[in-house]
């Protein structure tokens, strides 16, 4: 059709009869020349509003954080490089988003306005990030020279009394004898700069290949992770209360794919989504053998927006670091061994070198008695603190008012976007809750490795038989009820109960007691409650349901064979101490709500 138009427009220019028929007819087709004609014109109409839109929505953060009301020049940036860095990274990756989001409207094709603002902002995101880097570096700088300073007190602002112990020249500075502030966990020690709102997680790594998997399993969560929970939120599932029949038999299951609950709600999910951390793995792998010398990347394929749905703290970079320091025995009172020199350090042991001035530091390339240590360091939005410090120093009688409810509503989405992918955070507790803003977030993910992920720590109820395999969704459940416990009671009645326990029994032998203390518990607060709050049937089927299934699991031939252990006495101890603790959970004004 296009050329017999062209063919009419050359005889009406050379003054041709258009009515004349033309020598050879045109292949008639299922939609007429002046059909197709009209199609293509609004293909093409449809093509330049959406790439219209696409524009306006890439400027739209640019406009409103111009000083002035010019519009950027096409191919330049428009991030305030004044900016916090993690401002300016969010405000990046916020632009890239939305880019990525347009490019798939117009079917992988992009304007050559859209294709230049998303090269400018590429090249913006890669300065931002050379300058996380540099920041990082000054911030180990800054280590560096404090741990000198501290050095330089210790010869000649200090000296030794009669008795041997050491005495600090009260002339000097106090501020400067504070260590850099930092945190440390398991296998990794996180150093946090208030300058620029970033905290930088440092993790040694066994391997290029578990550096891979941590890294693949944080992209697929990002990708995956909301889509499936608001699957998950359309579907309504009910919630499930029962016992496992595998407790209920004499010979308990000791692997965590065997028990039906897992069988029937997590292994699917975790096993596709095993699938995709792999794939990414791989391609993370490929990417780092064809360019050896690229030694960080970008860890975001989701908007800002949708991140701070999830609630989950997620790392935006990535890179290596390698420092050079003295093996440590792996245990304080032991002497070193062969295996020190190669094993995994750990968190608390990493700290120790980079922010303890008693300890030797760290060397150089090279240097005799050293051995090099290969950091994976994750680059994270510097929150404001965690719920256990701010529980222990503010609500020892427990939190305020609503914090309850914006705990259990936050940390809900999080493990809803977890879940939702068959993966279990299976550490949930208050120091892993995050503030950010006027919000919680859960930090701390796993790391799903090649084999296996071990349970981080035993669970009382739900693994107590469990010693094998990856973390289970109902540990994650049983978590946030003692987070929640804790807000509503009070953390100094709380750890007056854990340290009561820990008393009577070793903590990795302590479910029995825990398993008393949940039936005490649940059973006072439904008795409780229908006596002293409104009539509420939701609510006391909720409980009773849950009261039914913890009375089932200590009457069950596994409960009674690990409750044998336990002397009556301690019995009727933690069995008062649930009850104790429902009547003081009971005056909280938020517990009907919670």
């Amino acid at each position: 059709s296009d050329s017999v138009k062209l063919r009419n427009k050359r005889r009406k220019d050379d003054g041709l009869n258009l009515q004349e028929k033309p020598r050879r007819q045109p292949r008639k087709k299922n939609v007429d020349a002046e059909d197709g004609d009209d199609v293509q014109k609004t293909v093409e109409a449809l093509q330049n509003k959406m790439a219209k839109t696409a524009l306006r929505q890439a400027t739209r953060l640019s406009k409103e954080k111009a000083t002035s009301g010019e519009t950027p020049t096409e191919g330049t940036s428009s991030i305030d490089h004044g900016a916090p860095l993690m401002e300016q990274l969010k405000n990046i990756t916020e632009l890239m988003a939305t880019h990525r989001e347009s490019k798939m409207s117009l079917n992988g094709s992009m304007t050559k306005d859209l294709q230049k603002r998303f090269d400018a902002e590429r090249d913006a995101l890669d300065r931002t990030s050379d300058k996380v880097v540099e920041a990082f570096k000054a911030r180990m700088e800054q280590i560096l020279e404090w741990r000198a300073q501290m050095a330089d007190m210790n010869i000649s602002g200090s000296s030794a009394d009669t008795s041997g112990n050491l005495t600090v020249d009260p002339t000097k500075d106090s501020s400067d004898m504070t260590p850099p502030e930092h945190s440390k966990g398991g296998f990794a020690c996180v150093l946090m700069d208030r300058e620029n709102k970033v905290a930088f997680r440092l993790e040694p790594m066994r391997s290029s290949l578990d550096a891979a998997a941590w890294l693949a399993f944080h992209l697929v969560l990002d990708m995956f992770g909301m889509k499936a929970a608001n699957a998950v939120k359309e579907d309504k599932p009910p919630p499930v209360f029962r016992e496992d029949r595998g407790m209920s038999v004499n010979v308990p299951v000791q692997v965590w794919n065997q028990t039906s609950i897992v069988r029937c709600y997590q292994e699917p999910t975790v096993e596709a989504f095993s699938k995709h951390v792999v794939k990414q793995r791989n391609r993370l792998l490929r990417k780092a053998r064809e360019k050896p010398s690229q030694n960080g990347g970008i860890l975001i394929s989701s908007s800002i927006e949708e991140r701070r749905n999830s609630m989950i703290l997620m790392p935006l970079l990535w890179f290596w670091h390698t420092i050079y320091m003295e093996p440590v025995p792996e245990n304080e009172n032991q002497s070193l061994t062969e295996n020190d020199w190669t094993r995994r350090i750990k968190g608390r042991e990493l700290a120790d070198v980079l922010c303890n001035p008693d300890s030797k530091g760290t060397g150089a390339q090279g240097q005799e008695g050293y051995r090099n240590v290969r950091l994976l360091c994750s680059v994270f939005e510097l929150a404001e603190g965690d719920l256990g410090s701010t529980a222990r120093s503010k609500w020892r009688a427990g939190a305020p008012r609503n914090i309850a409810i914006k705990v259990l509503e936050d940390i809900g989405k999080s493990l809803r976007c977890m879940h939702a992918c068959g993966v279990a955070h299976g550490d949930v507790k208050m120091a892993n809750i995050l503030n950010v803003g006027d919000e919680y977030w859960l930090g701390d993910l796993p790391a799903l490795t090649r084999a296996t992920t071990k349970m981080l720590t035993v669970d009382p109820v739900v693994s107590t038989r469990i010693m094998t395999g990856r973390r289970m969704m109902s540990n994650d459940m049983w978590g946030l009820g003692l987070v929640t416990l804790t807000l509503l009671s009070g953390s100094s009645r709380f750890r007056k109960v854990c340290d009561k326990f820990k008393s009577i029994i070793d903590p990795k032998d302590s479910g029995p007691l825990w398993m008393i203390f949940a039936a005490g518990f649940v059973t006072s607060l439904f008795n409780l409650s229908r006596r002293s709050l409104p009539g509420d049937t939701e609510r006391e089927q909720h409980l009773y349901k849950i009261g039914s299934s913890l009375r089932e699991l200590v009457s069950s031939p596994t409960g009674r064979s690990m409750i044998k252990m336990l002397s009556r006495e301690h019995r009727e101890s933690a069995r008062a101490h649930g009850e104790a603790l429902a009547k003081t959970v009971l005056q909280h004004e938020d517990f009907p709500r919670v």
